[in-house]
Parts: structure tokens; C-alpha cells; sequence
């Protein structure tokens, strides 16, 4: 879920600088609109499943951004690298996923279903969204 309001705020993929023209009805509206059309044209667009990535014959091991740090401590552990991660401090999201519409919830849950199993994600959120859509 997170995942989509990056995008949405993404300076290639989403809205960018233009945040202040949209509302929460835009938001979701935009969102729709590019998960409708593009989550699977096929690999690289911001909106591409992420199973798409993925070859069942290649193990992977993959980090998930919510435990980014930790998780990726824990792999360079593993190989026995001195290797730590730097982020950069970026600003704060406009919109979040309380401004999700039902409607827009259900959407992303149906068209990434694979990408929630596949990646061991829940496919709820906190019943905080906005009513509408």
C-alpha cells in the first residue's frame, strides 16, 4: 500500500512538484487511473506488478523497505561485509494511505494480489481511509 503513494508523490512516476493541485479525490483518481492501465504492460513502469521481476528458477532474497535497515544488516552479516545503509532524509508524503477510497484499497489488493503473497505483505490497512470511491 505504501508502495502507491510513493508513487503517486514520485517525480517520474507520479504528480512530482505538482502535489498541490491535487486533492484527496485526485489521489485517488490518479492512482486508479495509472494502476488500471499500466500495473501489467510488463516490466518498467512505476506501476508493473512486482512478481513480474521475478524468475521462479532464481532464488532471491528479498528486503522489505519497512525493516530496510535491519533486514539488510542481517544480510551483509550473513556474506560478512562491513557495508550499512544511508538514507537520505526526504520530505513528508501529502497524501498516506488513510486517504485511500474503499474503492482504491480494493483495486490495489486485486491487481497486486500476487506481489502481497509473493512477498509476504498483508493486504489490509488501518480503517482510517476517507469514505468515497
Amino acid at each position: 500500500m505504501s508502495r502507491m503513494v510513493s508513487e503517486f508523490h514520485c517525480r517520474w512516476g507520479g504528480v512530482g512538484d505538482n502535489v498541490a493541485q491535487h486533492n484527496v479525490s485526485s489521489f485517488n483518481e490518479f492512482l486508479q487511473r495509472n494502476i488500471i492501465g499500466k500495473a501489467y504492460l510488463g516490466v518498467g513502469d512505476h506501476y508493473s506488478a512486482q512478481v513480474l521481476y521475478m524468475d521462479p528458477d532464481i532464488p532471491v532474497r528479498v528486503l522489505c523497505f519497512e525493516n530496510m535497515t535491519a533486514e539488510f544488516d542481517e544480510l551483509m552479516t550473513e556474506y560478512g561485509l562491513d557495508v550499512s545503509l544511508q538514507f537520505a532524509n526526504h520530505m513528508p508524503h501529502k497524501f498516506s494511505e488513510r486517504d485511500f477510497y474503499p474503492s482504491t484499497i480494493a483495486l490495489i489488493r486485486e491487481t497486486y494480489a500476487d506481489d502481497f503473497t509473493l512477498f509476504g505483505y498483508p493486504t489490509g490497512i488501518a480503517n482510517t481511509m476517507k469514505e468515497g470511491g
